[in-house]
């Protein structure tokens, strides 16, 4: 571990030293750790099996409270046990899309999961990503449907329809395993999220093959994928708030990685959205997790985006302060002069992007916009919880403004 982060919290420092310690075997000195507070800490930032097989490395960790063991144990065991069922589940989907004929390229969940070595499963994954092109999602829908899995989205799902989405969700209430189709990377809202796509054109036409526990996969190559999982980290950033479980991604990937990365062009591609502080900033983050890459010189201030990550999730609010923080965070950064009030009345491109069915069916927008009323209304009956979230936005808004992505 190569220190600690000036003026980090000291809860923090614990944090990262533990889950370190379970990825690297590596055990520190921790600062008078509060194992209740940090066990709170992981499960908030979805890490607690991985947390907990660093915990036990630490003397500090028995004489914690009963009733704080015996929850993270048991949630943990069961996270474990979940992530291993549904990892077999998605590679017998997965091997019915390939006998179809499909190349579904896989990303994030499992790709990442396998970087983790041992502790794979203990890195649990809400879902799995796949990304088909347009022109094969109809052959890849007959074969979801035809093994369980049923869409969460409405539409009809003609070319028109998927040209305008990014993501087709899929359930199958026979399992836990939830599916999400990509048909591009990161949406269509705006230009940032476009050019993006257009990073990985060349890539998703030359899947990168490896094979895992006896299944053929198709992914991006080793540059590429950490690529995209920075992107993903940035745009999470943007919006609703990333996590340390992206550092940890990332930090886990680059090592496992390293010979085959091409960190140089990689820093190429980020330049073209971020400026180098924030870039800078995470490296050393990725550093406190284990991770081995160089910093680049530019650095802004590690502690404070370490904070806003340990708030963050989504900030680490409840849903009510998560739709009205993020609502506030899109009226100050989405360049709009009609600041909140086009924040509640987005245009109809963007009410489009979120809501497909409006390309074929336009009349619905008053009915969106309605229920996007109700939904500011009601949050704005908490006076408190609007302060809270209020407060909360405009910290994420100086830091993204410092960060000079405000504009990108």
């Amino acid at each position: 571990m190569t220190g600690k982060i000036l003026i980090m919290n000291n809860r923090y420092d614990n944090l990262f030293k533990i889950l370190n310690t379970a990825l690297t075997g590596e055990v520190f000195e921790l600062d008078k750790p509060d194992f209740k507070l940090l066990t709170g800490l992981a499960f908030q930032q979805e890490v607690a099996p991985i947390f907990l097989e660093g915990a036990v490395k630490y003397a500090e960790f028995s004489p914690a409270p009963v009733a704080v063991k015996a929850e993270l144990i048991s949630k943990s065991t069961s996270s474990v046990v979940t992530q291993t069922q549904n990892t077999a589940e998605f590679y017998s989907i997965y091997n019915k899309l390939l006998s179809a004929g499909l190349k579904p390229i896989v990303l994030k969940g499992l790709i990442c999961r396998k970087a983790y070595g041992r502790l794979e499963n203990h890195r649990a994954s809400g879902d799995e990503d796949i990304y088909v092109p347009e022109h094969d999602f109809s052959l890849c829908l007959r074969v979801l449907n035809e093994n369980g899995y049923t869409a969460d989205n409405e539409g009809d799902f003609s070319l028109k329809y998927l040209k305008r989405i990014q993501t087709v969700s899929f359930h199958n209430r026979r399992n836990h395993l939830k599916i999400e189709v990509h048909l591009n990377l990161f949406g269509t809202q705006n230009s940032f999220r476009t050019a993006m796509n257009r990073v990985f054109d060349k890539a998703l036409k030359n899947p990168y093959e490896i094979n895992y526990d006896g299944n053929r996969l198709y992914t991006l190559d080793p540059t590429n994928h950490y690529i995209f999982l920075f992107l993903h980290y940035l745009k999470h950033f943007m919006t609703t708030g990333a996590g340390i479980r992206h550092i940890m991604d990332l930090a886990v990937f680059g090592n496992k990685y390293k010979k085959e990365i091409d960190f140089s062009s990689a820093e190429k591609v980020f330049s073209e959205f971020i400026g180098g502080a924030f870039y800078a900033d995470t490296v050393e983050l990725m550093k406190l997790l284990g991770g081995e890459e160089n910093t680049p010189s530019k650095q802004l201030d590690p502690s404070t985006l370490c904070e806003d990550l340990i708030n963050g999730g989504a900030f680490g609010l409840d849903d009510k302060e998560i739709t009205y923080a993020s609502t506030f965070i899109f009226s100050k950064t989405g360049g709009s002069r009609f600041g909140l009030l086009r924040s509640v009345f987005p245009s109809y491109d963007l009410m489009s992007a979120m809501h497909p069915e409006l390309y074929d069916k336009p009349w619905k927008l008053p009915s969106l916009y309605c229920k996007r009323i109700v939904r500011y209304v009601g949050h704005k009956r908490d006076p408190e919880l609007e302060r809270d979230a209020v407060k909360k936005a405009k910290e994420r808004i100086k830091l993204i403004t410092d960060y000079d992505l405000k504009k990108k």
